[in-house]
């Protein structure tokens, strides 16, 4: 349970559940309304639309970024990632 209020979950069954339990919870799932995809690629578009720094989560940390400075986002099949490619060439995988 503690996990489960570490990661923020709406709801949760504490075992052994009661079948009704899980279908209050199904049911509370299905009435949500759908949220609509994010689009990467206009989120980008609007984040350089000036020149600005921006931060991104990076896998070594924080990475503070310029707009100007950013030559393209590349998104990895195999990795199911993106990676950052600046204008001086160097390459980050936020």
């Amino acid at each position: 349970m503690i996990d489960a209020l570490r990661s923020s979950a709406f709801d949760y069954l504490i075992k052994p559940y009661q079948p009704i339990e899980l279908s209050n919870i199904i049911e509370r799932i299905k009435q949500q309304p759908k949220k609509e995809k994010v689009n990467i690629e206009q989120s980008i578009r609007r984040l350089l639309t000036n020149d600005r720094k921006f931060a991104l989560q990076g896998i070594s940390g924080l990475l503070l970024l310029r707009a100007n400075e950013v030559l393209c986002f590349q998104y990895i099949d195999n990795m199911r990632s993106w990676q950052i490619t600046m204008t001086d060439l160097s390459v980050h995988k936020p």
